[in-house]
């Protein structure tokens, strides 16, 4: 592995590219051969045309609109416990019309994939030529490799709804190797003024690149009037940017999933520390975002990122000495604060990681190719350091990426299945999918996205209803038209919490508390410290509806159980 790596880091320039590239290319190949996941369908149906309420070219990423939202509710896609302040509409206009492109064009998923991944190449060898502006070549080549070949890399290739991380990526890299000179002239001013609108013509992910100018600014500038002018060329577009979204009403409200800092401080600030914490090891690790969910306890988190911080204190010293990585450091911390808005995700790192890859490749550097008569490698925390450093990005970082896009791959080939399955059955069971009317008793993850998957046009059924959410339902018929809903003793009906994308955490439900929607109203009867134990729903009709439950074999069409019986769901 060591001689592997001393050769790679030798190959001239054309020839480490090209194999750079290639390893990407390998490790990729599952996200690169995936189908449509998620948003996807989404947002194919709104570019067709076909989703309940009309989006334009550059909107794609407007999912429920307050405005709107209404006609989500009242046909079934939004479910009956979403809040009624429930918000997701993100400015991303660029990737949102290169999107709409494809989909019109009737590009393959794979043709969209090659796309992704070429936005990805461009990031690397953007981000190769700001590291080569700041460390020495081999330090470079190091960093590029961690950067490029990173756990982070491979949702973004996997999901295509998810490229604008790329494409910001590679915008910011872009700015911020005009913003980083050191001797910036008007002419820098003005092109990385530019730079940066363009970077955030690409979305929010493009605030985390003014971390990195920030802590320039810090570092290398004497003086509060002189530092404001140095951020000026990424301030003035992020100010403009905020200034639209908000006149726009864009962002992220009445969610679990999102915390919006600007309408919802205190929640933010309560979520913060830990999202950091979970974001950092996940950085510095190379972890896939597997190893840190959330039902791992907060004192563990704090204890690793201790731990973390002991092994790092020095590897660090000589490091930090240079002015250049120590913007670097600190701009790859400052980077993360608008990503503490949403659950913790490798997805969000690709700006963090564009810094902590360099620092990273010089402590390797200073460890494992030491300069004449240093004293820097005598201590052995610098030796362990680079040991877990060179473990996490050379070795288990890569190797993650690829059981990441494999594992995504494999999930998204299996909802596609399920959702031709469904549609199939719903083709035989009553005409077209288009008219169908489907009510799905218990769904899992998929069920919010599944309607919009069950044509090729994204046109979803008429009506779709999604009555729970839990692992464990008991579905007991109580009338002719009447259903009871019941959850084991330790789950709620509906999710809760964190990470719950339809209702805020903090904001629980009452006993005899009822919610309508055309045809449907479900009235909340017992209700318990895990959520909401029981429910009744009760029908305007039911006679043409067709019942579904997702489970771990799929969607699959059932009866509903005779008057008086009872019907277990379970995984």
């Amino acid at each position: 592995m060591w001689r592997k790596l001393c050769a790679i880091l030798q190959f001239p320039g054309l020839m480490f590219g090209l194999t750079l590239v290639g390893a990407g290319a390998v490790l990729f190949w599952p996200a690169l051969r995936a189908p449509f996941v998620l948003d996807d369908y989404l947002q194919a149906s709104m570019a067709h045309q076909a989703y309940p309420v009309p989006r334009a070219a550059w909107n794609l990423y407007d999912y429920i609109n307050p405005s709107d939202a209404s006609v989500l509710r009242d046909r079934g896609f939004l479910p009956w416990w979403s809040d009624e302040a429930l918000r997701i509409r993100f400015l991303r206009p660029l990737p949102s019309l290169a999107l709409w492109c494809e989909y019109r064009l009737g590009a393959s998923a794979w043709a969209m994939h090659l796309h992704s991944f070429a936005w990805w190449a461009l990031g690397a060898k953007l981000a190769h030529k700001l590291y080569s502006a700041h460390v020495s070549p081999r330090a470079a080549r190091i960093a590029v490799l961690v950067f490029a070949l990173a756990p982070f890399q491979v949702v973004p290739i996997a999901w295509l709804a998810n490229r604008e991380a790329l494409i910001s990526v590679a915008l910011c890299t872009f700015a911020l190797s005009l913003q980083l000179k050191r001797t910036p002239t008007t002419r820098h001013f003005l092109f990385s003024t530019a730079a940066f609108a363009v970077a955030f013509s690409s979305g929010e992910y493009a605030l985390a690149a003014c971390g990195y100018v920030a802590a320039d600014a810090w570092i290398h500038t004497p003086g509060w009037t002189a530092r404001l002018g140095r951020v000026a060329p990424a301030a003035i577009p992020a100010a403009m940017y905020l200034a639209l979204r908000a006149r726009l009403g864009y962002g992220a409200g009445g969610s679990g999933f999102y915390t919006d800092p600007f309408h919802t401080p205190g929640a933010f600030l309560a979520r913060a520390p830990e999202r950091f914490a979970r974001l950092w090891l996940d950085a510095w690790a190379g972890l896939d975002g597997e190893q840190l969910k959330s039902h791992v306890p907060t004192w563990v988190v704090v204890g690793l990122l201790a731990a973390l911080g002991i092994l790092l204190r020095t590897a660090l010293t000589a490091p930090y000495r240079d002015p250049k990585l120590r913007v670097f450091f600190l701009g790859s911390a400052l980077s993360l604060l608008p990503f503490l808005a949403v659950v913790p995700s490798p997805r969000v790192l690709g700006l963090a990681m564009l810094g902590i890859a360099l620092v990273v490749a010089r402590i390797l550097e200073n460890a494992w190719w030491p300069p004449p008569h240093s004293t820097y490698t005598r201590a052995p925390q610098a030796h362990l350091a680079a040991l877990f450093l060179g473990f996490s990005h050379l070795i288990h970082g890569p190797a993650s990426s690829w059981l990441m896009a494999r594992s995504w791959s494999n999930a998204g080939r299996a909802f596609e299945r399920n959702a031709h399955a469904l549609s199939a059955d719903l083709a035989r069971a009553g005409g077209s999918v288009e008219s169908a009317d489907v009510t799905a008793l218990r769904g899992i993850a998929g069920a919010f996205f599944v309607p919009f998957a069950l044509s090729p046009q994204g046109v979803p059924p008429r009506a779709w209803r999604l009555l729970s959410q839990a692992g464990h339902v008991l579905v007991r018929r109580t009338g002719e038209r009447e259903l009871e809903l019941v959850a084991a003793a330790d789950q709620s009906l509906v999710p809760i919490g964190p990470g719950n994308l339809f209702r805020p955490e903090g904001k629980g439900f009452q006993r005899g508390q009822q919610f309508e929607t055309p045809g449907m109203r479900v009235t909340v009867t017992e209700v318990s410290s895990a959520g909401v134990r029981r429910a009744k729903v009760q029908f305007a009709r039911m006679g043409d509806t067709q019942w579904m439950v997702e489970s771990s074999d799929g969607f699959l069409l059932i009866d509903l159980p005779d008057l008086g019986f009872g019907l277990p769901l379970e995984l």
